[in-house]
């Protein structure tokens, strides 16, 4: 089966529906445009990393493929979800992990950076803030990346996406802002 589906907010459209579909009783296939970078909800980015890494870990086959990058409100984002079917699923014991590797994603999307000079400046000084992290005795490792997404937004975008991971374990946390034209970044 294969459907299309138009979301303001693309991960809150798929978190219930996804599991679900895995006791259909063939492959679900759904592409859903929008949002996929939106406020008060999980980037894509996040179920890509850290919900298929868990719905695996209970035996929930997904595969998701980001194919566009979509900015609220503008939107224009494309997600391709396929869902496995399953029998039954399976237990899982969580336990909290002795060390992770901390990944951190600063990311921006393409403007003028004469008009947020103030906050490019902070993406440096945050990533060495994040970088201190390796200090603390259950990190390993800080992997820290600037990034600019080359998708244009209304206003300004930008975010951080900070990902805890070893063999067993995966977390995430993220914070976006938006702001519209003619105000500063705060």
């Amino acid at each position: 089966m294969s459907k299309k589906i138009y979301c303001i907010k693309i991960s809150l459209c798929t978190n219930l529906r996804l599991q679900i579909l895995s006791f259909w009783k063939g492959e679900v296939e759904i592409e859903l445009k929008g949002g996929t970078d939106a406020e008060h909800a999980p980037p894509v980015d996040d179920q890509i990393e850290v919900f298929a890494f868990w719905l695996r870990k209970f035996g929930l086959n997904i595969e998701i493929k980001q194919n566009r990058r979509g900015f609220f409100p503008r939107g224009g984002g494309n997600c391709v979800y396929k869902v496995f079917p399953v029998d039954k699923l399976k237990a899982v014991q969580i336990t909290c992990p002795k060390e992770v590797d901390i990944f951190a994603e600063i990311w921006h999307c393409k403007t003028n950076k004469n008009t947020h000079t103030r906050f490019f400046k902070n993406l440096d000084t945050m990533a060495r803030k994040l970088k201190t992290l390796e200090n603390h005795e259950k990190v390993r490792r800080v992997d820290v990346r600037l990034m600019e997404r080359p998708q244009p937004a209304d206003g300004f975008a930008a975010g951080i996406y900070l990902y805890g991971r070893n063999i067993e374990f995966k977390c995430a946390y993220d914070a976006q802002e938006r702001v519209a034209i003619g105000n500063s970044p705060t």
